[in-house]
């Protein structure tokens, strides 16, 4: 049992580990150390490369300490007893003081065992340095002393100095594969929530803290922080909060878009389902339970939030921030929430709620309700189709092409109001609706298909409307009443309709429209169709 227990605590010390990290390994009888590159890890070793780039297996039992040299990963706090959300400020301090203690035990320990000296003095040397480290650069790990585990092989290049390491697995006799299942049981979370943030240090705080009062169990979730290359402090400030749940701070050295900072936050996440949030946004305590719930009755799906809600409250416009600022207990009390309203563009995503229900029946863009501020999914369907575009430059429709993509995948959009989170106003970048405008050129630039054309950029006919003449539109394609180049032909009249250029309508397109006049329950498609054929001719006329 204390060696299970212990197996345990090696394999939980290396989830606070993410892909890239830069690690020294101290070994068992050794007095250097392994300098090495993190990749993975599973039941029994450590995986990386070295300076060579040559792959590393460390078994666990090997190792005594992980050296952590790289910024990229800073903290993983987690408890596995909730706190009082009344200490919740209390110092990182504190925290180190109760790993120093831990490691002395262990240190006492190993002294008792006898078995390994250089390890002891490994140790010691270690414990000093937190002792006197203001943040936490080193992972300690205990003693390790698998059940029936076999030695690491060691074999020696004859042309190099290095040693490489190599796994020698166990048989199914010692760790059958039922053992195996049991052992990463404990370690995966339920849910991931990714938060991505830029600048945001006082936000970010506030929107952590909501985490702290959430119904679901702090067990079973993790919140990973994605800081995308922040100067404003941001990791000093992480650095100094305590919580109560799993909190991932991952800090990549440049701002390299927010389609990368959230790729970054899904490869270092376990959850099975994955919730996306900002920085900025404040949660409702049901949040976590509501989006679970839904992904628990149906499989294929994903899942929208109401985004739409500010703090508008003692916001200054002049200002740029709350006067008096917001007050986190505020939070706790729900007092918060109750100070708030809709964005103006709430109206928008109510429309399309409104007419096809919570399940979005027969709407054709679901996709639009992907939107980061407040969306779920299931982990394996975003890694299935390849997770965020990074091509993406500037302000949105990164998550709306993911959306897109989920949507083509065969996933169900469902749209729930009551999942509600709250927007932190603050000043905009006056470069946002210029990206935003670039962005959708890609996309319909990288997709080539008359849906997002229709969505984005065709402004003469009535929101609700679009979603029924693209029905109309697969429903002529399908029944073969229309000529085989019918589908080419409206997305080419599309594509040069967005572009605003002019566009010869080929004759044949023209004798398709007219078959389709003379069934009555077309004339919506129809008139859409004469309306188009109508601009273009304009647009020739013009050349």
């Amino acid at each position: 049992m204390a060696h299970e227990e212990n197996r345990f605590s090696i394999y939980n010390t290396v989830m606070k580990l993410v892909p890239g990290d830069k690690l020294n390994v101290f070994l068992k009888g050794s007095n250097r150390s392994l300098m090495m590159t993190f990749s993975k890890f599973n039941h029994h070793c450590l995986i990386g490369f070295d300076l060579n780039k040559r792959t590393v297996h460390l078994n666990y039992q090997d190792v005594i300490a992980l050296e952590l040299n790289s910024a990229s990963l800073l903290y993983n706090k987690s408890s596995s007893t909730p706190c009082s959300t009344q200490t919740n400020e209390a110092t990182f301090k504190s925290e180190l003081s109760s790993n120093n203690q831990t490691t002395h035990s262990q240190e006492k320990k190993t002294n008792q065992d006898k078995k390994e000296i250089s390890q002891s003095k490994i140790s010691n040397r270690f414990d000093s340095y937190i002792r006197q480290s203001s943040t936490l650069k080193k992972i300690l790990l205990p003693p390790a002393s698998f059940i029936d585990e076999p030695e690491v092989m060691l074999d020696k290049k004859s042309d190099q100095n290095d040693l490489e390491y190599k796994p020698h697995h166990p048989s199914e006799d010692t760790m059958n594969k039922k053992a195996r299942s049991d052992f990463h049981q404990p370690y995966r979370k339920k849910v991931s929530i990714i938060l991505s943030s830029y600048n945001a240090k006082e936000r970010l705080l506030l929107a952590l803290r909501s985490y702290l009062y959430q119904d679901f169990p702090k067990e079973s979730f993790e919140v990973i922080v994605v800081d995308d290359g922040s100067t404003d402090q941001t990791m000093a400030a992480i650095s100094q909060i305590q919580t109560n749940y799993s909190l991932k701070y991952i800090r990549l050295p440049n701002n390299s878009g927010r389609s990368c900072a959230r790729n970054r936050g899904i490869e270092a996440s376990t959850g099975e389902i994955i919730i996306f949030s900002d920085s900025d946004m404040i949660a409702e305590p049901n949040f976590i339970t509501k989006h679970v719930t839904l992904h628990e009755k149906y499989d294929k799906i994903f899942v929208c939030g109401s985004f739409w809600n500010k703090i508008h409250e003692n916001f200054s416009e002049q200002e740029g921030t709350y006067i008096p600022s917001i007050n986190p207990q505020d939070i706790l009390t729900g007092q918060l929430f109750a100070h708030s309203s809709k964005q103006d563009f709430s109206g928008w995503y109510e429309l399309f709620v409104n007419q096809y229900d919570s399940e979005l029946s027969g709407f054709e863009f679901p996709w639009m309700y992907f939107i980061i501020m407040n969306c779920s999914v299931k982990s394996r369907h975003l890694k299935k189709i390849g997770m965020f575009d990074e091509h993406f430059q500037g302000y949105g429709g990164e998550d709306e092409e993911m959306g897109y993509r989920l949507w083509k995948d065969g996933l169900k959009g469902i749209v729930d109001t009551s999942i509600k989170n709250y927007h932190q106003e603050h000043p905009r970048s006056k470069f946002q609706a210029h990206e935003s405008q670039q962005n959708i050129h890609y996309i319909i630039d990288k997709h080539q298909e008359i849906n997002p054309i229709m969505y984005y950029r065709i402004d003469f006919i009535e929101p609700i409307e679009k979603s029924h003449v693209l029905q109309l539109i697969r429903y002529v394609i399908n029944e073969k009443l229309v000529s085989g180049s019918f589908e080419q032909n409206c997305y080419d009249l599309l594509f040069n309709y967005h572009k605003g250029i002019h566009y010869p309508v080929p004759q044949e397109f023209i004798w398709d429209v007219a078959r389709l006049q003379d069934d009555s329950n077309l004339k919506s498609l129809t008139d859409f169709l004469m309306k188009l054929i109508s601009i273009l001719n304009i647009r020739e006329n013009e050349y």
